[in-house]
């Protein structure tokens, strides 16, 4: 059977379903934002107390066990931010979402699969937004010796552009508009062994047989600054 799943404002109960949902809606006069500026032909990014954010958001989170061994699960968000700025004359607004869904499955010859998908849509800043992305990654585990010893394999990857990660970055105001694009590899293979001793786990071995997710190999392939009229 599987092993009950702890959730927030939530319940799991066999063959049943348990859930929740939260409607939030902060609004703040004042809001430290990330804004950019044009001076004697070079852009300036800085943080300053300078806007009034407005964001409405609907969270939902289900789990459900489908069978005896087999646990569907779902956290998502969905939400409107409004954000203005009269120091600097901006406003922008949009909807965002997010979502993670979950696989739990007890296979045969005591073998545990697990899997979740995660989506993220673009977010909204005062002066323009930062792309989305998408990702899957799956997990198989099997426990030996009495749950003494765990082997596990793990894989994840980017969907779409390869397998990889591509962001994209846009600001925007009156005098320019800043577009940088990222692309950062993310494919890996990992196996994982954990052994007990005494009652207390302590990683044995750990060893990466593929990982291309590394900070080092992340590039930029085009940042595109245009101006507009005369400062």
């Amino acid at each position: 059977m599987l092993e009950p799943y702890e959730g927030k404002l939530s319940r799991t109960v066999l063959r049943g379903e348990g859930g929740s949902n939260a409607l939030d809606l902060p609004d703040s006069n004042d809001g430290i934002v990330r804004y950019s500026s044009m001076k004697d032909g070079r852009i300036n990014t800085t943080f300053g107390n300078i806007a009034r954010n407005r964001k409405t958001s609907l969270n939902a989170y289900a789990s459900w066990n489908a069978t005896r061994s087999t646990r569907l699960m779902l956290n998502g968000e969905v939400g409107y931010s409004d954000m203005r700025s009269r120091e600097i004359d901006a406003r922008n607004y949009g909807w965002h979402g997010n979502l993670n869904l979950g696989w739990q499955q007890n296979l045969p010859w005591q073998l545990k699969w697990s899997s979740n998908l995660e989506w993220m849509s673009r977010r909204y800043s005062l002066q323009g937004y930062d792309s989305g992305m998408m990702m899957i990654s799956a997990t198989l585990a099997r426990s030996f010796l009495n749950d003494k010893l765990d082997v596990a394999i793990s894989g994840m990857s980017g969907l779409g552009h390869g397998g990889k990660m591509y962001w994209e970055s846009v600001s925007r105001t009156k005098d320019f508009t800043n577009i940088s694009r990222f692309i950062e590899p993310m494919q890996d293979i990992t196996i994982g062994i954990t052994y007990t001793f005494g009652g207390k786990s302590r990683k044995y071995t750990e060893k990466t047989v593929s990982d291309s997710f590394e900070m080092g190999d992340s590039r930029i392939v085009k940042q595109q600054t245009k101006r507009r009229g005369k400062l």
